[in-house]
């Protein structure tokens, strides 16, 4: 009976689990054994990576980088200032010869230089009437030119000052219904003398008489040719 008691027992099943292993330690090491520590949980704590500075490249930037462009602008400006002297220069050239030019024929102008008069030209004449070229000539020590509208002629007459005529006298003889008014050059005389006007402008050493020859043109016309003259 106990023999087949012992035939049919079934041994005993633990299922608990066995005690951790541990490492094999030889016995003259075991006192100097320490086992490892147990491991740190994980932190879910996220460190943020550290930021770089950022790197100034202008500081890195040698010296001489800072001198080189100083030395440029200075170049420029001194360029600038050479072309505009230039410019300048030029101008003070060609202003007279191309946009104020003397009217005058060159004989024309030797000739006033030499009496020592001035030059009388007219910026503005009566509608019609037009500057002839033709007409510019000397004649015993006097420059004589006309501007013409057809038949009707205005007569420019420069001449030396005769410092001998008495200009009052003068007027009062010769000119009638006489206007008289000042401009940047010089008292101006307009007044009829016989059947036609005539016009006088004194300027120190120079004597320029406005006639006409023609008994259409009035003292307005001559008054406003000789209020708008130029001296050259």
């Amino acid at each position: 009976m106990d023999d087949m008691r012992g035939r049919y027992r079934v041994p005993r099943r633990d299922y608990d689990l066995p005690p951790p292993s541990r490492p094999h330690v030889d016995e003259s090491l075991r006192h100097a054994y320490r086992p490892p520590p147990p491991a740190q949980p994980k932190s879910s704590t996220h460190v943020p990576p550290v930021e770089q500075p950022a790197v100034n490249h202008r500081q890195l930037a040698p010296t001489q980088h800072h001198t080189q462009p100083k030395k440029r602008r200075w170049t420029k400006i001194f360029l600038s200032l050479v072309i505009l002297v230039g410019l300048a220069g030029a101008s003070w050239w060609y202003y007279p010869k191309f946009f104020n030019q003397n009217p005058f024929p060159a004989n024309i102008q030797t000739n006033a230089s030499n009496l020592g008069v001035s030059l009388f030209y007219p910026k503005r004449l009566p509608a019609g009437y037009k500057v002839d070229k033709s007409t510019f000539r000397i004649n015993n020590g006097a420059i004589i030119f006309a501007a013409n509208n057809g038949e009707p002629r205005l007569v420019f007459t420069i001449q030396k000052t005769p410092s001998s005529l008495d200009f009052g006298t003068f007027y009062k003889d010769q000119f009638k219904n006489r206007q008289q008014f000042d401009t940047a050059y010089g008292t101006v005389v307009v007044g009829k003398n016989q059947d036609r006007y005539l016009g006088s402008l004194v300027s120190t050493n120079t004597w320029l008489i406005l006639s006409t020859n023609s008994t259409s043109i009035s003292s307005d016309n001559l008054s406003l040719v000789l209020h708008n003259l130029k001296r050259y």
